[in-house]
């Protein structure tokens, strides 16, 4: 089955979803939740994101989070990589901890993030988790606690959610959680959510909009023509014509390097600098396979997708760039 379209829209809002393989958990004790909050604040700080919510559930959780010019999969591939890394350390394992992919979907702004917001923090409630909204307001493992003021969590934005409840006078913490208690117990229905939870379950028909983006005709109408033109973007650097060897050409005139340092290896050194801007300029910038780097480099694939995080920021302290 093919798999499900994943849109590029810089400013999008993303309802995302990972799952432990064949249902299995991904969370095992309190240790393992905190490791994987560390990592989730470390990629939001670095790629400069929004966390508006998030729940860790045993063996899923859920994020919602404004992307910006950096595309999703960069703090996605980061965050479930490190994590599976760190866990299958933990306790011996070995293979995938993740079921296939990560979910996302691309969500209007207006009149859906509360939406998307109860129904993420309201899951510790349907998996029996936690009794009722008592328990829930101080759930050490939601986003929840953190907006009626329970708890604190230095990478999620509260202003944001709880201004969309504020009155005159109040911080909008006593309406949100009405709102939040409003869903709490009742049976969620509709379109939307409908959406939603065949989005989480991995619906793979690139022709439904649905399962990839959720607004009025008028939003989606939009993010398809943003993705096409980004999608359109990429493709005609190919079509140019552009390889990794015209690509590190290029990089090494504008840092004044000579091009054969770059395929000599090295760490921590201006030589280990080059190839990872190169890296990160092919693949991230133009759209070039990882593999086709990993042969002009003369290494593994693996090890050019670790390259491509750092190179991203050496692009952005040299100001770097592919031009015609």
């Amino acid at each position: 089955m093919a798999r499900k379209a994943r849109l590029i829209v810089p400013g999008a809002v993303h309802h995302i979803m990972a799952r432990g393989i064949e249902g299995r958990k991904i969370f095992c004790d309190d240790e393992d939740r905190a490791m994987f909050l560390s990592l989730l604040a470390d990629g939001i700080k670095r790629y400069r994101y929004t966390c508006y919510a998030w729940v860790l559930m045993d063996n899923h959780y859920h994020l919602l989070v404004r992307v910006n010019e950096e595309p999703l999969s960069a703090l996605m591939r980061r965050l479930n990589s490190r994590y599976a890394g760190w866990y299958r350390k933990k306790y011996n394992g070995r293979g995938y901890l993740f079921q296939d992919r990560y979910k996302s979907i691309v969500t209007q702004d207006q009149g859906y993030i509360e939406e998307l917001v109860r129904y993420i923090h309201l899951n510790p409630i349907r998996g029996r988790v936690c009794g009722n909204m008592r328990e829930l307001d101080v759930y050490p493992w939601s986003g929840h606690a953190v907006l009626v003021g329970a708890r604190t969590c230095a990478f999620q934005n509260t202003a944001d959610i709880l201004r969309r409840f504020s009155k005159e006078g109040d911080t909008g913490a006593e309406e949100y959680r009405g709102y939040i208690a409003s869903g709490a117990g009742a049976e969620e229905a509709g379109d939307f959510l409908e959406s939603v939870r065949r989005s989480n379950h991995g619906v793979a028909d690139r022709k439904e909009y649905r399962c990839w983006v959720i607004g009025d005709q008028k939003f989606v109408r939009k993010a398809i023509e943003r993705d096409r033109l980004n999608r359109m973007q990429l493709s005609a650097y190919v079509k140019k014509g552009w390889t990794v060897e015209m690509v590190a050409n290029a990089a090494a005139q504008q840092l004044g390097q000579d091009k054969e340092d770059i395929h000599k290896r090295g760490r921590r050194n201006s030589r280990s600098t080059i190839r990872k801007i190169v890296a990160a300029l092919s693949h991230r910038r133009l759209g070039l396979p990882v593999t086709e780097v990993a042969r002009y480099y003369g290494i593994g694939a693996s090890s050019v997708s670790r390259m491509l995080d750092e190179g991203e920021m050496y692009i952005k302290k040299y100001k770097m760039s592919v031009e015609e």
